[in-house]
């Protein structure tokens, strides 16, 4: 048997229980979830971005210009990776072509160097104003001509 007993005359109903540890729960993982979202899709952007600079014909032609070159073997040993770029700037021009520049890392089993590639279109092929290796205190003009190599000596 069961018995219900009803509270008393001065007896307290049950308090009831607040909401505001629910909203600021909610309102919390929400504020968390804005956050979150937004710099991840800025860190997203910005991957895409160094992505797609190490695919522009400016990167790309001066990584196997650096790559060929005799002198940067020696520097730097082979083979030479590229790395991303610290400074990529790009400009299109309906009148006047394109114009683009960069600066990035390269590396080689004996040391690494800066690479700084400016450039613009002429006639729909890249033509550059300038490209330099500098690595352990040398500068290797990349657009110069290499040397012919030495003739032996007679015996």
């Amino acid at each position: 048997m069961t018995s219900d007993v009803a509270p008393g005359p001065g007896a307290q109903p049950p308090a009831k229980k607040s909401n505001l540890f629910k909203f600021l729960l909610i309102g919390g993982a929400g504020c968390l979830l804005v956050v979150l979202l937004l710099g991840g899709g800025c860190i997203g952007a910005i991957f895409y971005g160094f992505a797609a600079a190490k695919q522009h014909p400016v990167y790309v032609q001066s990584l196997k210009a650096v790559q060929d070159n005799p002198e940067a073997q020696k520097l730097l040993g082979t083979p030479i990776e590229g790395g991303t770029p610290t400074q990529f700037s790009f400009h299109a021009d309906a009148s006047s072509g394109q114009t683009g520049s960069a600066t990035y890392s390269v590396t080689g089993p004996n040391g690494s160097g800066q690479v700084q590639v400016a450039g613009k279109t002429v006639n729909g092929a890249w033509q550059y104003t300038n490209m330099t290796l500098s690595a352990n205190g040398q500068t290797i003009d990349l657009l110069a001509k290499p040397a012919p190599p030495a003739e032996a000596a007679p015996q």
